[in-house]
């Protein structure tokens, strides 16, 4: 993990936060568990003197790592909330995002006990100490000051526990274990059998700011992975690696901003994880729409197309993204309305119609090998070089098919 980078700050945040709660709360622990009996058996003089000298200054550290504790905790709630991790907004609705909320609440409740409760009343009684060690008179206010302090205090030293029971117990009994992936990416999925485990990869259609992981696939009645998946009820249990893999990602280091995204059925998968992406940085002042995506989605019939109104509503909200859905088969599909032809058939249509060069543009090309192979010849003829153009084959063909 590099230092100079978001992950190496939220990784110090996290060691500091981690470091002055640990201050805080030993130091209220020792108050109420060591102190506070302590001083009921040392006579008035030892007492004020332990006062002047010991608590004035466990007082000092105890103030300020609760306010450092709070401090770098709401900046590392700030930084992930920023990024693709857990703490989205779906996070905050989730089981674990309720009960670290919880957990925070109680840490400001203690917090405003510590500078608005704790520690006025105790000056009250240190002043007090001091000023009867110099030979004053004690100050009537001493005893009621430090009859609030210790109840705030006590009150304090039970919350603590719930406080770490709810933000301690959210990553580890509540929070699923980090699955971190970049649109485009795929996962590989997995289930037993009777004699062997049959996995395969899948294409995640979900954004990483999402908190659930979501697929799409269609159910191939003599494959290996699809039957068993398909079988599957709600509460079942299934494999996935821990790793996401795979480079079908968003090219947007290379320089041009033109993206022109073709696929087949399921191949819609990573264009959507993309969309969904870039749709919650547009809405949130990440992305301000300077890259531009062309989505060119194939199907035979339309009900095949598992994302088509979502797609369609994106489309129709947001300046950089068009979306057109073709059927290949239209004479089984009385009903629909646009455009027909293989897509692979409508590349150089659209390509002329939206502009997309081999200057300006890198291709995407998902789904049936075949589409694949011939939407690629396709954009070499006008120019797409191999740099920029990506592929993702959802299966390799038996070199029976090839030969056919």
């Amino acid at each position: 993990m590099e230092i100079f980078s978001r992950a190496g700050l939220w990784g110090a945040l996290r060691m500091a936060h981690v470091i002055v709660a640990i201050m805080w709360m030993g130091l209220l622990w020792f108050f109420n568990f060591v102190q506070v009996p302590a001083y009921a058996e040392m006579d008035a003089a030892a007492r004020n003197n332990a006062l002047d000298k010991l608590t004035w200054r466990a007082l000092w550290w105890f103030r300020w790592a609760a306010v450092a504790t709070v401090v770098f905790g709401v900046l590392l709630v700030a930084i992930e909330s920023g990024s693709s991790h857990v703490y989205s907004n779906d996070f905050w609705r989730s089981t674990a995002g309720v009960t670290l909320l919880i957990g925070i609440l109680f840490g400001f409740v203690m917090l405003y006990n510590v500078w608005m409760v704790i520690w006025p009343n105790q000056q009250i009684v240190i002043a007090n100490a001091r000023n009867v060690q110099a030979g004053g008179e004690a100050d009537p206010d001493a005893a009621a000051a430090g009859r609030k302090a210790l109840m705030a205090s006590r009150q304090n030293a039970i919350f603590s526990f719930t406080m770490l029971l709810f933000m301690v117990g959210t990553s580890h009994f509540f929070l699923p274990g980090e699955f971190k992936f970049a649109p485009g990416q795929y996962a590989t999925l997995g289930v037993e059998g009777p004699e062997k485990r049959a996995e395969r990869p899948y294409s995640i259609v979900s954004s990483p700011y999402e908190n659930e992981i979501e697929f799409f696939f269609e159910l191939v009645p003599e494959g290996e992975t699809t039957p068993p998946l398909y079988k599957l009820q709600l509460g079942d249990e299934m494999l996935m690696r821990k790793v996401a893999k795979g480079r079908f990602t968003l090219d947007t280091k290379s320089g041009r901003t033109n993206h022109f995204l073709v696929c087949t059925v399921t191949g819609v998968a990573p264009f959507v994880s993309y969309v969904r992406t870039l749709y919650k940085d547009w809405k949130e002042g990440r992305f301000g729409g300077e890259h531009k995506l062309f989505l060119l989605n194939g199907a035979s019939r339309s009900w095949e197309f598992g994302y088509l109104q979502e797609l369609q509503k994106f489309a129709a909200e947001v300046p950089w993204l068009t979306y057109v859905p073709t059927v290949s088969r239209p004479w089984d599909d009385e009903k629909w309305m646009g455009e027909t032809g293989r897509v692979d058939d409508l590349i150089r249509k659209y390509s002329d119609m939206w502009g997309l060069t081999a200057s300006n543009s890198v291709g995407y090309l998902c789904g049936h090998p075949e589409m694949i192979e011939h939407g690629k010849g396709i954009l070499k003829r006008i120019g797409f070089t191999k740099e920029f153009l990506k592929e993702e084959i959802y299966w390799i063909p038996s070199k029976e098919a090839v030969a056919t």
